[in-house]
């Protein structure tokens, strides 16, 4: 392993919405952040907060 490479992953307390061409297709109030040298953080939302009736 790479020294000074590091991986983390989080909960954070944090709203995040994502649209689509203006639609909601996610609304999210605890994602998971995992962070990792050298690239931007990534957000994992629960499935659970997935718009289904999204088009």
């Amino acid at each position: 392993m790479t020294q000074g490479h590091t991986i983390r992953t989080h909960a954070e307390d944090v709203h995040v919405e994502v649209r689509l061409d203006g639609e909601l297709v996610a609304d999210a109030r605890r994602p998971v952040l995992l962070e990792e040298t050298g690239l931007p953080t990534a957000y994992y939302l629960p499935k659970a907060d997935l718009v289904v009736d999204a088009k």
